[in-house]
């Protein structure tokens, strides 16, 4: 059967280094500790896609701004020189908040210790609307400037769902990426607010809310996990996330947002799958933290559906006779 105007074919190759099950994903990233600098951060792709800017560029001037822990940790801002706009900006230069000093000590104590930067590194800088560098990739080296371009072009170009309450939806195939190394096969879902007005979404984590199917060619359909599916025999979703303000984007996954994946099966028999990712709330009311009512968005939206093909893995080759 022909793909429709809103199909689109990823290519993702599961041979490499997959990570079978999500407490495994858990459990490897863990031991890694602080030298992931960033628990948990998305693909490089979604990452680009939430950055408020993105250039190439070196640190020329950075000055101290202030100091937490006895000194133990030290602020500063960085001016960067830019030799290449990517997004967001055509400046000559642009400045940051950075960390300049981090006591060691005090690093292993902290889950998630941010990356120290000094004058004269250079690099691709991803700054993230709160004006600091992205944290769980830090500063990318040039050498993955086309990696940059590419996923930059591709989010231009994407197709975003019909609107539905004032939401659109987009998904696509790629892999958990930490400092260059591709470690799962996994699905992002981005959600965007094209009303112009705040919607406030259901928490994710709950059965049904999100949900990612891989259909084969004969129609059998595989449910493809993220972290958190194990809340799913909680009560419906009746408190909600902050607010989705207009033009924001979100990505969605059973654990709540901006963070984590559905991850696609090691397992899963070689072929082409056609995958479908669906936001549902049928609950209207729902409470703020401060356990103010609220009305949910409801309704029921689905990105565009996609491809993956999962390739035969290469036979094993046989000892030679003796």
């Amino acid at each position: 059967m022909a793909e429709s105007s809103r199909e689109r074919n990823v290519r993702v190759n599961l041979s490499i280094r997959l990570i079978p099950t999500v407490s495994a994903v858990m459990a490897g990233l863990l031991c890694l500790g602080v030298a992931l600098a960033g628990f948990m951060p998305m693909p490089l792709k979604a990452e680009l896609d939430l950055a408020k800017t993105v250039v190439v560029g070196k640190i020329g001037d950075i000055s101290k701004e202030k100091e937490e822990y006895e000194g133990k940790m030290v602020w500063g801002r960085a001016t960067v020189a830019v030799t290449e706009p990517l997004k967001g900006t055509t400046a000559k230069e642009i400045t940051m908040a950075v960390m300049m000093s981090l006591d060691r000590n005090l690093a292993r104590n902290m889950q998630s210790p941010p990356r120290v930067y000094r004058q004269g590194d250079e690099g691709i800088w991803i700054v993230m609307p709160d004006g600091k560098p992205l944290h769980g990739y830090g500063l990318l080296g040039k050498n993955r400037l086309n990696e940059v371009k590419t996923a930059l072009a591709e989010l231009e170009k994407r197709i975003w769902s019909d609107e539905v309450g004032g939401l659109t939806v987009w998904a696509a195939a790629d892999t958990k990426d930490l400092d260059g190394e591709r470690i799962a096969g996994m699905v992002m879902f981005a959600v965007k607010n094209v009303s112009t007005k705040p919607i406030y979404l259901p928490h994710s984590f709950y059965t049904g809310v999100v949900s990612a199917i891989a259909r084969d060619s004969s129609g059998k359909e595989f449910a493809l996990r993220g972290m958190g599916d194990d809340l799913g025999t909680k009560p419906p979703p009746l408190d909600s996330q902050h607010a989705l303000q207009p033009e924001e984007t979100r990505y969605l996954h059973p654990d709540g947002a901006d963070m984590g994946f559905f991850i696609i099966p090691e397992d899963l028999a070689p072929g082409k799958y056609a995958v479908s990712v669906t936001l549902n709330n049928p609950v209207a009311d729902g409470v703020l933290n401060e356990r103010q009512p609220v009305k949910l968005w409801t309704g029921k939206v689905t990105a565009p559906v996609f491809s993956i093909e999962i390739p035969e893995k290469p036979a094993t080759p046989r000892p030679a006779a003796k």
